[in-house]
Parts: C-alpha cells; structure tokens; sequence
C-alpha cells in the first residue's frame, strides 16, 4: 500500500510539472498516465471525476486529483495525490516569485509569457478532447443498441446548450448553475445508467 501511495504522488508530481495555463491543460496527462499507463482508471471513470470536480467548489484540477486518488487508493490516495500534484506549483512559484521580483522590467520574461499563453490554449482543447471521448465515445459504442441515438443526441445537446448560453451570456454566466442545471438534466436524461453506477 505504501508503495503504491509514493507511486501514485510521484505520477502526481509529473502530472503537476505539465500542469501550465488552467487546471484542464492537465486533463490529457491525467488520462495517459493514470488510464493507460498505470491502469488504475478507465476513461469514463477519469471523466466521471473531471465532471465531480467541476462541480465542488476549488480548483478544478486538485479536486478532480482528489477523486482520482480516492478511486485508485481510498483517503490516503486523496492526499497522496494532492500533494503530488501541488509539489511542482509550491517549487515553481517560489521559484518564480523569487526571479519576478529580480528581473520584473526583462523583455525577456515577458516574451515567455506571451509564448505559454497559446500552447496552454491548445492543452486547453485537447482537455475538452479527451473528456467528451471519456463521456461520447462509450455511447457511440453503443449505438446498434436501443436508446444509444438518443442519450449520443442528448450528451450532445448539453454540451452545445452549455456552450451557447455562455457565448451569449458571458457577463451573467454562472458556471455553478448552469453545472447542477445540466446535472438535474443527466439525472433525468440518463437515469437508466445511474444505476449501473459505483456510485
């Protein structure tokens, strides 16, 4: 047990080295390292963990940590994995506040900043990438079976309602509402899967 705990904060620590730009940018090493290189998750489960993380409150990628590490080993894995995951941010930024306040004016630093912005961009869509794969890509499995068509159309509606309510009202936008609108709406949409459920 406790070697598997140092194993899993030190997959954390890598995951959290990559970790640039919003906690999504992460999603995608989440998914190689915990479902395909170590086995411990399957994709719908890392999914179902990204969507419980959205919805408490914190940042998104340590709680959706703390899901992973409780379904791979219990409360400690919670923890293991948090503090693997923070590791690199607490170094870096004591790091970087340190050469901030020595080279604030350098062209320099400015430059780098500007060239993270696009790449934590692109790690941004590949995030959105690999969790409608973990959600979509088990429905397209399914589709010669009955129901399949419509719970594809209704995980697609969702996610294009979501998208269109936040381009049209993105002053007013409160994601907290609109994620247990669209959980009350999977609830009544996908009841039949609920129980098949771990949880």
């Amino acid at each position: 047990m406790i070697m598997q705990l140092l194993l899993l904060y030190w997959v954390c620590v890598r995951i959290g080295l990559a970790g640039f730009g919003a906690g999504t940018s992460i999603y995608p090493l989440m998914e190689r390292e915990l479902v395909w290189n170590y086995g411990w998750l399957t994709p719908a489960e890392l999914a179902d963990n990204i969507a419980l993380g959205s919805m408490t409150p914190g940042p998104l990628s340590v709680d959706t940590m703390a899901l992973n590490g409780f379904r791979i080993a219990g409360p400690l894995g919670s923890i293991a994995a948090v503090a693997g995951q923070l590791t690199p941010s607490v170094v870096l930024l004591a790091a970087v506040i340190f050469l901030l306040r020595r080279f604030a004016r350098a062209t320099l630093l400015r430059r780098i900043q500007r060239a993270v912005q696009p790449g934590a961009l692109g790690l941004m869509f590949l995030a959105v990438y690999t969790v409608a794969r973990g959600r979509i890509g088990p429905v397209i499995a399914e589709l010669p079976q009955p129901g399949s068509v419509p719970r594809l159309i209704s995980v697609l509606a969702i996610a294009v309602i979501t998208l269109v309510l936040f381009i049209w009202k993105r002053e007013k936008f409160f994601p907290p509402l609109v994620i247990l609108a669209m959980g009350l709406i999977g609830v009544l949409l996908f009841s039949s899967v609920l129980s098949k459920s771990p949880f």
